[in-house]
């Protein structure tokens, strides 16, 4: 579930939920529907005008609140609370009529995509606290107790009060379409409540799981509705620490054998419990059941599963899928070819020079592969083995060595099918960039693939002016970087230079990421030339042109 992402408002008849139009005389009202939609989508682009519509009567209300409550987030705030209480306040409603209607025209019914969680707890913990809590070295016993009695108040309230609350409310949303909850503890009562929503995304994230095992077997009916389901778990860490032999398959059998006939997408990621000595606390997840409508599957990294999931999941009829390689490799050979597999992206932190790559192999038919972070003894024998690979357009690899070797560069020119190419080497996250590209090599070897268009490289960096030489750390190179200051203009000059010399070298480039920089082509009187778009360095924006090209926002 994308919380940014604007939704078209809901029809009209959804969100008065058959009462009668307030003004139905009204010129607004005797229009087409599909007009009105049209109308309201329009006017949602302005908050001022939404609110103003709210104004009118009750009918044009619910049309406003169609979009401004679409998408809503409870995360333990102020004003979640009061959102909450009026959503509560209409639940009882709903349960205590015979038509499952609320007095009013209702919020609730509004509501298309929620998230719950608590995230504004340590915020209103602080704002209870006095201003000065902790500015002493060492604050008295007496301070300390009274900071454990208002966390204590508190904590109480978000387990007893927030969260039932919020719960009680999620069967009472009538066009609930998408929910993520996080941080919730797992309990038999909360599986069995989200069994029955009649959802089509369902995110499930936190260390929550607390208990051995669930109850596998439901006398439920569950709306076979689901057809996204992102589950980011692992067990609570006091619980963890108290317990051996942890084995979460129960929970997972129970979740997934609901929803397993209809599901398209599934993403599971499960983090697994150690011992202090490293050794593993809890068993691999298993599970049997037939998914015979998944195509998008992603198992993420440090979730090990046996063999018998391994198979219920990865089988004809996936397009898309993403595994730690390293802990699947053996299994992968042994399966071959999956005839509609499109992507494969092997996260490959674990993968040796004697890793099998006859996974790859097999699938010639694949238009899109990624090789995450992987050793050059590895990603060479891939590189290699993809020449027969004609159907192949995107390619994207990430070294862990701090360069890439120009053998590898030779084999990967001999790629002639690839339109996107996505490079990088060195450290992957923080503010450390270690790999000192060389953009000659690259477009000596880049240079020979006739078809790119698309020309990604992420976590490049540069020699320090020789005003930062002795003051920055070489590898801190982006710590003097900020779009506006004068480093920034010296650097965007620098890569504009690179840029030029790319165009030169492939002729069908449109698209080009170097020094966090984003890069168009265009064509100016008959010349061909590129121009800043606009910077990437801030956030994680570097990598939003990567996964655009291997992956959809799916929940």
């Amino acid at each position: 579930m994308d919380p940014t992402m604007r939704l078209p408002p809901l029809s009209l008849d959804r969100v008065i939920e058959g009462r009668p139009i307030a003004s139905p005389l009204s010129i607004l009202f005797t229009i087409p529907r599909e007009i009105l939609h049209l109308i309201i989508d329009y006017v949602a682009l302005d908050k001022s005008h939404l609110a103003s519509l709210a104004c009118v009567n009750s009918t044009c209300r619910q049309l406003a609140r169609s979009c401004q409550f679409n998408n809503l987030h409870l995360n333990y705030g102020p004003v979640a609370i009061e959102v909450l209480a009026m959503l509560q306040k209409e639940a009882i409603q709903r349960c205590q009529s015979s038509d499952r209607m609320t007095v009013a025209p209702s919020l609730g019914a509004c509501v298309r995509q929620l998230q719950v969680d608590s995230m504004s707890y340590w915020g209103r913990l602080q704002s209870l606290l006095p201003p000065d809590f902790g500015s002493a070295a060492e604050p008295d016993d007496m301070e300390v107790e009274r900071a454990r009695g208002i966390s204590g108040v508190l904590t109480d309230h978000l387990e007893h009060v927030y969260w039932p609350t919020a719960l009680l409310v999620l069967p009472t949303l009538p066009n609930l379409q998408s929910l993520c909850i996080s941080g919730c503890t797992l309990q038999d009562e909360l599986l069995d409540l989200l069994l029955e929503l009649p959802i089509k995304n369902l995110q499930l994230s936190g260390d929550f799981l607390q208990i051995p095992n669930l109850r596998a077997r439901r006398d439920l009916c569950p709306p076979q509705t689901l057809e996204k389901l992102r589950i980011r778990t692992g067990w609570e860490f006091q619980f963890a620490m108290k317990n051996t032999g942890l084995d979460p398959s129960s929970f997972y059998e129970a979740l997934l054998g609901a929803y397993c006939s209809n599901l398209r997408r599934l993403e599971i990621s499960h983090r697994q419990s150690f011992r202090m000595n490293g050794t593993l606390k809890e068993l691999p997840l298993s599970f049997d059941m037939e998914f015979p409508k998944l195509k998008r599957l992603h198992i993420g990294d440090t979730t090990i599963l046996d063999g018998r999931a391994l198979s219920c999941l990865i089988r004809e009829g996936l397009t898309f899928l993403r595994i730690t390689y390293h802990d699947a490799s053996q299994f992968l050979s042994e399966i071959g070819q999956i005839r509609t597999l499109d992507t494969i992206i092997l996260d490959s932190h674990r993968a040796t020079g004697s890793t099998p790559t006859r996974f790859v192999e097999a699938n010639t038919q694949i238009g899109s592969l990624a090789i995450i972070w992987a050793v050059d003894a590895f990603l060479y024998r891939v590189i290699q083995s993809l020449h027969r690979h004609r159907s192949l357009k995107s390619l994207s690899l990430a070294w862990r060595d701090k360069d890439i070797p120009e053998a590898s560069l030779e084999q990967l020119s001999l790629l002639p099918s690839l339109e996107m190419l996505h490079l990088c080497a060195g450290e992957q996250s923080g503010w450390p960039h270690d790999w000192f590209v060389d953009h000659n090599k690259l477009r000596r070897y880049v240079g020979r693939l006739s078809h790119l268009r698309r020309l990604i490289i992420t976590r490049d960096t540069y020699p320090l002016q020789p005003d930062e030489v002795g003051i920055l750390d070489p590898e801190r190179y982006y710590d003097n970087r900020r779009p506006g200051n004068r480093f920034w203009a010296a650097h965007e000059a620098q890569m504009l230079e690179h840029a030029f010399t790319y165009v030169q070298t492939l002729p069908m480039l449109e698209f080009l990421h170097i020094g966090q920089v984003i890069f168009t082509i265009e064509e100016n009187n008959g010349v061909r030339e590129p121009v800043v778009s606009r910077p990437a360095w801030f956030g994680q924006a570097e990598y939003y042109a990567v996964k655009e090209e291997f992956t959809v926002h799916d929940i």
